[in-house]
């Protein structure tokens, strides 16, 4: 983590318990969670951030008509050709 800056809020007990209740399951601070929800928020406020952050935006950008089997290779584009990807299992008829 870079350098930080302390700061206090105030939430609602509710609120608060919830948080705590998540932070135990996941095995993380109340603060960890409380950084992650922020920087989450503040990335939603800048899109440009977001298109940053995920390859789909790479992707959308060379969709000019050329890729004809965008569809069918899409996890290849934007992740790279060894990227596993999950394969359909035969539908089975159905059971009587």
């Amino acid at each position: 983590m870079s350098e930080s800056k302390r700061t206090q809020i105030y939430l609602p007990k509710s609120t608060y318990s919830e948080l705590r209740s998540l932070a135990r399951r996941r095995e993380e601070s109340v603060a960890f969670l409380v950084r992650e929800a922020v920087d989450k928020y503040l990335q939603e406020q800048d899109p440009s951030k977001l298109r940053d952050a995920d390859p789909v935006w790479d992707f959308i950008a060379t969709c000019d008509g050329h890729q004809e089997d965008g569809a069918a290779r899409h996890d290849e584009y934007l992740y790279g050709k060894d990227h596993p990807t999950r394969t359909r299992r035969p539908r089975k008829g159905l059971r009587r």
